[in-house]
């Protein structure tokens, strides 16, 4: 006998959470504080307005509704909106026992459109996220499994394309992240492995292709970028994630454009630079990252066009030269133009 009167009580609660949850989808908060006061239905009661003890509704100073909470009697739940000042709902997340969040939470823009899904289970993130563009379109789906990251989080562009992938592991960057065009080509692909760059990345372009080496997070070795040919147009190499040793540039011709001396991602050492036939256009000498030394341009024949001295990045003296090889020494003024712009001055 104890027991079914027992039976008869929970049911009773059922019947009475399963109204009030009807009385919630069906008839809400006022909208503002004043509909609340004419509204017989609903009691001040410790500074806020409730219905049937369950509906509890909340307002803001100007007297609109802010957020209402549904209390779910014996099963200790709630669900709880909040609005926007416009009155559109800005988010509703139910509540189960020890107000661990559960179900699905929604969230809006102030349009009314929905903005986000986030599936709860017992407290948890649990399933996939949903993120929306204002136009309805998804944004990013991102799985979850007991609150961590795990699977491949995708984002789009609004168009439906898919725009970026990153998998995760436990929380954590494990694979290769790809980003994409618009017009859904690859752009780049990068190796992480424990939240950390290794290995080879690419990066694709109209023009050709670059590819970075990575170790530990850092770039660690040569640095290749192709023209869209296939052919080579810049190698660096990196130790430690700096520059070290000569980077090279070249011509679509596969003659050298450019070579500059690092130590420890400094220039140290004599830069030169070429003219597209293979003839030599600039040479300079740098120390720790700074001009120091003879700087000097030349003619595509192979004569001198003009030279500056510097002494730790400062112009001092030069000289310039006409197609005779006559040479002229440079003013102050020219020297500080020089300084200034690098045009070079009228040598002929």
């Amino acid at each position: 006998m104890k027991n079914f009167i027992v039976i008869i009580i929970l049911c009773l609660f059922s019947v009475l959470s399963i109204d009030v949850q009807n009385s919630f989808s069906e008839d809400a908060c006022p909208k503002t504080v004043e509909e609340a006061k004419k509204n017989k239905s609903y009691k001040w009661v410790l500074g806020v307005f409730q219905k049937d003890m369950a509906l509890n509704c909340y307002y803001d100073d100007n007297g609109k509704l802010e957020s209402e909470v549904l209390l779910m009697g014996w099963k200790m739940e709630s669900i709880v909106k909040k609005y926007y000042n416009n009155g559109n709902l800005k988010s509703e997340v139910h509540l189960g026992p020890w107000n661990k969040t559960e179900g699905t939470s929604r969230y809006y823009y102030a349009s009314g459109k929905l903005k986000v899904e986030t599936p709860y289970l017992n407290g948890k993130i649990e399933g996939l996220v949903k993120h929306y563009y204002e136009s309805g379109q998804v944004k990013q789906e991102a799985p979850y499994t007991a609150g961590i990251i795990n699977g491949v989080i995708k984002n789009y562009y609004e168009s439906g394309t898919l725009e970026w992938e990153s998998p995760y592991v436990n929380g954590q960057t494990e694979g290769v992240i790809k980003h994409y065009y618009t017009d859904g080509k690859l752009k780049t692909e990068t190796p992480y492995v424990g939240c950390k760059k290794e290995g080879v990345s690419k990066h694709y372009y109209i023009a050709g292709r670059r590819e970075t080496p990575f170790k530990n997070d850092k770039r660690e070795g040569v640095l290749k970028e192709y023209y869209g040919n296939g052919k080579l147009r810049e190698e660096t190499l990196y130790v430690n994630d700096k520059k070290e040793g000569i980077s090279k540039y070249y011509y679509i011709n596969g003659n050298i454009e450019l070579e500059t001396p690092y130590i420890a991602d400094q220039e140290n050492g004599i830069e030169k630079e070429y003219y597209e036939s293979g003839t030599i256009k600039l040479e300079a000498q740098y120390v720790e990252g700074q001009l120091d030394g003879a700087w000097t341009i030349y003619y595509e024949n192979g004569k001198k066009l003009m030279s500056v001295i510097y002494d730790k990045g400062v112009a001092v003296s030069g000289s310039c030269f006409d197609k005779n090889e006559t040479a002229r020494v440079l003013t102050d003024k020219e020297l500080e133009e020089w300084d200034c712009s690098n045009e070079i001055p009228k040598c002929d």
